[in-house]
């Protein structure tokens, strides 16, 4: 299936019906070509995409019974993206837009990208995945963070394992100056904090067969919704219902539900 969660990210945002530009490196063999096309489909913006020779990266995904998945992937022309290739695209770095990035890039890449984003009048989402060590000022470059258990335990130290823990981790993030960090706890639903106060969100109640890019879902959701200017709790609805949603389709950017399908379920 077509994935990878930048990749995933962008096609959530265009399948909803916003106006997603992607900046990333492809290879030249046919994974990549498959990714531009899928990613074309769900109306994704693919002309700043930069292609290299090589291949795309490529990840092996085992799903268990219960819907649950680990992942092996290798990385690919994912890797060879650079700092200066980023500034090269700075005409894309505008006022009033939202730069939403993951860790796949490396964490450098997204430091600068953020600091950059910032520097323009931007809003900046980071979904911190894979985790990794954090520079000490990462946090002044962030508007909204959305680790999940796994990444909110390594970012703090606290082992998040439910709702009680999670909000010892929520504590520990604003600590450290993150405006707006979200644990998403996965069939839990998640966690936030607003005006000073947690606030959890139930997950949503479905059966989910593959959980691949549920987070993805939940990033490029809230993405779209906050960058049409609804309130954050309902963004966070929003992208929870999609993300869950998500859940009940195999595969990645194929599992991705229309607008019509989220919306519908928020009335109920």
């Amino acid at each position: 299936f077509p994935g990878g969660k930048g990749g995933n990210q962008a096609a959530t945002i265009g399948r909803l019906g916003g106006n997603p530009v992607f900046l990333g490196k492809l290879g030249s063999d046919e994974f990549s070509a498959s990714l531009r096309a899928s990613l074309t489909e769900k109306g994704v913006d693919v002309s700043h995409i930069i292609e290299c020779n090589g291949t795309a990266g490529i990840a092996i995904i085992l799903v268990d019974k219960q819907g649950q998945n680990s992942i092996c992937f290798t990385p690919g022309a994912n890797a060879l993206l650079t700092v200066e290739e980023i500034y090269q695209k700075k005409e894309l770095f505008q006022p009033g837009r939202v730069l939403l990035a993951t860790f796949e890039i490396g964490v450098d890449l997204v430091y600068e990208a953020a600091k950059l984003a910032k520097s323009r009048g931007m809003f900046v989402i980071v979904d911190p995945a894979p985790m990794v060590d954090l520079p000490n000022d990462f946090h002044e470059y962030v508007d909204v963070i959305t680790p999940n258990e796994t990444e909110a335990s390594l970012l703090t130290g606290v082992s998040v394992s439910g709702i009680s823990s999670a909000k010892q981790a929520l504590r520990q993030m604003i600590d450290r100056g993150f405006r707006l960090p979200i644990i998403t706890l996965g069939d839990n639903g998640l966690i936030f904090v607003d005006k000073g106060i947690a606030q959890h969100v139930p997950g949503l109640d479905v059966e989910a067969i593959d959980t691949t890019a549920a987070g993805d879902v939940f990033a490029g959701a809230l993405t779209f919704s906050l960058a049409h200017g609804v309130t954050l709790l309902e963004a966070i609805k929003f992208a929870n219902i999609a993300a869950g949603l998500s859940t009940t389709v195999k595969g990645a950017q194929t599992s991705i539900p229309s607008l019509g399908l989220v919306m519908s379920r928020m009335k109920t």
